[in-house]
């Protein structure tokens, strides 16, 4: 194999690497808001109780240091709007505060 094909596939091997790890970071971040939901639908009816779950990402933001919230909104400056989050859309990009 000759070093620029060699380095060609380097090139590919890197990439699909990082795509991987995005696919995972997306796929960890999706099961943890799963299972967040999930614990906050007491009635087991697929309704999610709002101000249990702002209630809890308040309590998260709060907790945190300095240099963990420097990369988390501030949900009290965001404005959430629960009817419209399903499973299905946790995927997606988060848009920027302000956009729901």
């Amino acid at each position: 194999m000759t070093p620029d094909l060699f380095q060609e596939l380097m090139q590919h091997m890197a990439q699909c690497a990082g795509a991987y790890r995005r696919a995972a970071i997306l796929e960890a971040r999706n099961d943890i808001l799963i299972e967040l939901f999930k614990s906050c639908d007491h009635a087991s009816i697929g309704i999610i109780d709002r101000h249990r779950v702002l209630g809890l990402f308040r309590a998260f933001y709060d907790k945190q240091a300095w240099v963990v919230k420097r990369h988390i909104r501030n949900p009290r400056r965001c404005k959430f709007d629960l009817n419209k989050c399903h499973v299905d859309s946790l995927m997606a990009p988060a848009p920027p505060c302000g956009n729901y």
